[in-house]
């Protein structure tokens, strides 16, 4: 099965050392997946992926979609409220582009499992018609000024937090709708059940809650949804801005029981164009 990961984010230095985080970020997805696509949302400059490109190996499968501030004001009505990284649009536009058969949806501050893990959970665990969010393990990194870091090192660095994982707490269970801590930074499904569900919910703009409102869309359709705490998954640690007196998306925007989303059949804005390469 062919693997794609999805990330977006805003070259804005949210959270800090952000280039740092996200050149680790970006060599160990494409040490991990056969597809990784980086979705720059309403950059003020330069895309963030045009920060960090002479780090980055040229591979062939990275894919970099580039959302212009224009184009973000258009996407969200221009609402002064919109998040300025639209995390539900960047992430629709990343997963309707995406090839592969196992879609995930992802952060820019996230060290994934391992190819060979992550193939041995495909081939023994996975089930298609479920919907699968797993929990992280928070991890610190001296990582500011470094202004050149390789695949190899990163290998490295993955494999010291899994070698001492079981001394590293594990974000661990929540709620019933959420599943595990942070829920959003690795869900992870089949593309035909992100096609069934149409993404994220488009109308979801603001802070807050979309993520698991992704996973009741899933349940409302049918599919079943799972934490998985077992795996290594590592959030680089980092600053939080100063996003929380933003607007909130309503904690539930639609009934469950009645309706299963409110996005278009054309969700992802398959019909726009978008500044494109292959790296």
């Amino acid at each position: 099965m062919k693997t794609s990961a999805v990330i977006m984010s805003r070259n804005d230095n949210y959270g800090g050392n952000l280039k740092e985080r996200a050149t680790i970020c970006l060599l160990s997805m494409l040490d991990t997946f056969d597809e990784v696509i980086y979705v720059d949302w309403n950059s003020p400059k330069k895309s963030l992926l045009d920060e960090i490109k002479t780090t980055l190996p040229k591979t062939g499968r990275l894919k970099h979609i580039i959302v212009t501030p224009e184009q973000h004001k258009q996407f969200t009505n221009n609402d002064p409220d919109a998040q300025e990284c639209c995390e539900v649009l960047g992430r629709n536009v990343g997963i309707k582009r995406a090839t592969g058969d196992i879609i995930v949806s992802t952060n820019i501050d996230i060290i994934p499992p391992s190819r060979e893990m992550l193939t041995f959970f495909l081939e023994h665990l996975f089930n298609p018609v479920v919907f699968y969010t797993f929990a992280r393990r928070g991890v610190k990194l001296e990582i500011a000024h470094r202004e050149f870091i390789t695949t190899k090192q990163v290998q490295g660095i993955r494999d010291m937090f899994v070698y001492n994982r079981h001394n590293i707490p594990i974000a661990g269970f929540e709620r019933f709708w959420s599943i595990v801590a942070g829920c959003g930074d690795f869900q992870l499904a089949s593309k035909d059940i992100w096609e069934e569900i149409r993404g994220f919910e488009e109308s979801y703009i603001y802070r807050g809650v979309a993520d698991v409102h992704t996973q009741m869309k899933a349940v409302a359709h049918g599919f079943a949804i799972q934490g998985v705490v077992d795996f290594p998954v590592f959030h680089i640690e980092h600053g939080s801005g100063n996003s929380f007196h933003l607007k909130r998306n309503p904690q539930f925007g639609f009934k469950l029981k009645k309706e299963k989303t409110y996005n278009k059949k054309e969700w992802g804005f398959p019909k726009d164009k978008f500044t494109e390469e292959v790296f």
